[in-house]
């Protein structure tokens, strides 16, 4: 593994816009009148957190923390759509936290191989002048905007997904012990802190079972409040079943040979996450020296007053290698993993059944590796639009996801644009809401970084209602529910002028003319 090993970083996420809706008419000859054609826009690409287990550092984010996904084509005349935005996939490591960078609060664990995480949703698609027409509006001259995709910067901190752990004071011979177990080759020397990073590496515990083995870089006094970077390394120890205790026995003293043992073991207990409470193996290494093999029944004698029975090795040497090994292969299998204790399954965003890609899409864009990605996908139902209003001093704020979307969507410098999402925000009770509020004509309202000027009209119980303000040029003559009064005075002015009643024929099937 590289030395240079990156395991928390900061990005910046922009998922795509939403494409713009289209304002046209169709013209064909032989065709007078053909109407409002203008088609809908696609929708702009999302950014999904991919955990691969082929990864294992945040070193991809080395070079650019800025991701940007393509936006939606705008929509074209003759009612055709303009075509959604693919989709981003950032591949991170197994292990993998995504928190706030300001509350640092944990919005995903990405701890199982294939877990997805939409980390940034792309805008909708606005639509075109086509979707507004209906039998009472012909004619639409506007057209929506696309929705601005979600954008924000999260922070990636990496916890190393191992079995086993390795730790001690530095120079311990924590990388020996991990490049004769497996075939990871980490920088071994003679002085201490020559491993400035962890180290992970693949070990076979018999035929059919193997684990992974992390070495962390040396502890020392003080590394549960940041000293020597410790706290950096001991997130890394989170995560693991069992720790492998190694100490150097050719430098304990014998006055007090437990003194280093004791030193890792309150750091591990001030940390907290229950690493205190993790089983543990306890090895005394390098034998290889006379320093040691010379005192190791003193030591071992001292440590077993302690109620502690540890093992000896000589990492240099790979002797004892087999032993550890299959006390590590008999504490695995009387321990449940931590990972599945903390987390029950994969946490998946809820995923809208008509935005995001289809699991066979992403899983085509995954690469070498994820053959098992699947994405869980969740129905989201339509609720009502909720909202809240906040004065500020002479200013009220109206907040809600649906009301900011639908003024981000649209075109404000369109008069007929601006009618029309006034009458959605009648419908929806926000003019209500304010007056609640104590807001007055003339009064500043903002919305979305959009300000508005209230203007106060008549309560909703005295507005007339749609089938009544339903009526055809002056002629009074009204369509839809109306009242008894009315029926009976339309029939009888109709009777009285010698015409039929509104739907009806005449019993003689002709009116007669008045006599002159």
């Amino acid at each position: 593994m590289s030395q240079r090993f990156l395991d928390e970083v900061k990005v910046f996420i922009k998922a795509g816009d939403g494409g713009n809706g289209c304002i046209a008419f169709h013209r064909e000859k032989f065709v007078p009148k053909g109407g409002p054609s203008g088609g809908n826009a696609g929708r702009g690409g999302s950014i999904y957190l991919v955990a691969d287990e082929n990864k294992h550092t945040l070193n991809d984010f080395l070079h650019g923390v800025h991701f940007k996904a393509p936006s939606g084509q705008h929509g074209l005349g003759s009612k055709c759509s303009g075509s959604n935005a693919k989709d981003m996939t950032l591949h991170v490591p197994c292990g993998t936290l995504v928190l706030d960078p300001d509350t640092d609060e944990v919005q995903a664990d990405l701890a199982y191989p294939g877990q997805v995480f939409l980390v940034a949703r792309g805008g909708a698609g606005g639509r075109g002048n086509a979707a507004f027409a209906s039998h009472t509006y012909r004619l639409p001259r506007f057209a929506e905007r696309g929705e601005p995709g979600e954008e924000r910067w999260v922070r990636l901190v990496l916890k190393l997904i191992a079995s086993v752990g390795i730790i001690g004071f530095p120079n311990a011979g924590k990388s020996t012990l991990l490049s004769r177990v497996s075939k990871a080759t980490p920088r071994i020397a003679s002085y201490p802190f020559t491993t400035l990073v962890p180290n992970l590496g693949m070990v076979w515990l018999d035929e059919n079972r193997r684990a992974v083995f992390a070495d962390i870089p040396g502890l020392i006094e003080g590394a549960h409040e940041g000293v020597g970077l410790g706290t950096r390394f001991l997130r890394h120890v989170e995560r693991t079943r069992l720790l492998v205790h190694l100490v150097d026995a050719s430098t304990l003293d014998l006055e007090d040979p437990l003194k280093p043992y004791r030193i890792i073991r309150s750091e591990l207990t001030h940390y907290g996450k229950g690493l205190g409470e993790r089983p543990e193996i306890v090895v005394l290494n390098k034998l290889d020296l006379p320093e040691a093999s010379d005192r190791i029944d003193a030591i071992i004698e001292a440590y077993r007053r302690e109620g502690i029975d540890p093992l000896t090795i000589s990492a240099k040497e790979a002797t004892g290698i087999d032993r550890l090994l299959d006390r590590v292969n008999q504490v695995l299998e009387s321990t449940a993993p931590v990972v599945e204790e903390e987390s029950e399954g994969p946490l998946v965003e809820l995923v809208d059944e008509v935005e995001g890609p289809s699991p066979e899409a992403l899983e085509a864009e995954s690469g070498a590796g994820l053959e098992g990605l699947a994405l869980q996908r969740l129905t989201r139902r339509r609720t009502p639009v909720r909202f809240t209003v906040r004065q500020e001093g002479d200013a009220f704020y109206v907040e809600g996801r649906g009301i900011e979307r639908m003024v981000a969507m649209t075109d404000l410098a369109n008069d007929e644009a601006v009618s029309w999402i006034q009458r959605r925000l009648l419908r929806m009770g926000v003019e209500d809401a304010l007056k609640h509020a104590g807001a007055v004509a003339g009064a500043r309202v903002i919305i979305r970084g959009m300000e508005f000027e209230f203007q106060d009209e008549a309560p909703r119980s005295a507005r007339p209602t749609r089938s009544e303000r339903r009526t055809v040029g002056g002629s009074g003559r009204t369509y839809g529910r109306t009242g008894s009064a009315a029926k009976a005075k339309t029939k009888a002015r109709n009777t009285s002028a010698g015409q039929p009643a509104p739907g009806g024929r005449s019993r003689g099937g002709s009116v007669k003319k008045p006599s002159r």
